[in-house]
Order: C-alpha cells, then structure tokens, then sequence
C-alpha cells in the first residue's frame, strides 16, 4: 500500500519506493513523479455520463461509493470539499479501486478516483470519467529511497526509467508543489 512506502524505505524493508508525497524527511532521497488528478467515474448508462466536467459541490445530491474514511484517497477528496464548507454523500464504501469500478459498472453509484485509473482498467467500458473543475483533489506522487544508500548503476537506471515513465504516463506532472 503506499499509505506506508515511506515507512518501508526508513525501516529499509524496501531499497526503492513509489508513493503518495509525504513529508519531506532528510534521511531520503524523495523525487516528485508528477502528479494526477481526480475524476468523477460514472455508469455509461447515467444521465452524468455526457458530462464535460462538473464540479465538486454539483456531486452533493449524487450516491457515491468511495473508500473508506481513514484512506488516503477518501481523505483528500473529502478534505477539499470540507474546505469549500460541504460534505459529499457516500452510499456505500468498499478497500478496494476493482470493487468500486464493479460498483459503478453495476449502476451502484459514481466514484471519485484519479483520472489513471480507468487507463489500468481498460476492461471497463461501461464507465465514463468526467473531469472535475473548480477545487479538485490531486495527488502527488514520489520516488523515495535512503538519501545515504549506495545507489547502483542498475538502480540508478531503474530509477531513470521510472521517471521516464511517470512523465509519459501521469497526466498534468508537477515537479513542485
């Protein structure tokens, strides 16, 4: 989970990690991969499936099936709508993305995940993504090993590859904030 790669790469269970950006710790070495914003994943069949875009505040009416509170995911969602004063409805939670796509699929609700996850999961037509506009969650992710680490000229590729890779592959990098 990388709630707790930052964890694993300081108690040196892992040499390399990818996670969320947590605070900076100068025992590692943290290299921002860029960042990904959150949609709006909706039943092909519902009527916000033609949607352009939609805000945030216009989702307050609408079943949603969301992680569970204490997620990362969850909480930056709710963290930006507690900020802009409102809190959305969540009809049911489920701990994993596979069995939220299989809810939305099943017409259960829509869900508010980054805008990659249906690329991983091409096997869901049936889905429809919708940007969201105005205050929107993103997260940020980073590769992190120990600052103090022999890095090897295999590693040091792997690393270059792997930033490489989020560059092509997440949609708006940021290399800063």
């Amino acid at each position: 989970s990388t709630i707790f790669v930052q964890d694993e790469v300081l108690n040196h269970k892992v040499d390399l990690g990818i996670g969320l950006r947590g605070p900076v710790d100068k025992r590692l070495t943290q290299i921002p991969l860029g960042c990904e914003p959150y949609h709006l994943f909706v039943n092909s069949a519902s009527e916000l499936a033609d949607r352009k875009e939609i805000t945030l505040k216009e989702l307050k009416e609408h079943a949603l099936v969301m992680y569970p509170k204490g997620y990362l995911g969850r909480d930056l969602v709710d963290d930006v709508c507690r900020q802009e004063g409102f809190e959305l409805t969540t009809v049911m939670e489920a701990s994993s993305a596979t069995s939220l796509l299989q809810l939305v699929s099943a017409g259960g609700g829509a869900t508010i995940q980054p805008a990659g996850l249906l690329r991983q999961n091409p096997e869901r037509p049936d889905i429809a993504s919708i940007p969201i506009t105005g205050p929107t969650p993103v997260r940020y992710l980073e590769l992190m090993y120990y600052a103090d680490r022999f890095i090897s000229g295999s590693q040091q590729q792997l690393t270059n590859w792997l930033i490489d890779y989020f560059n092509a592959n997440i949609g708006q990098n940021s290399h800063d904030g």
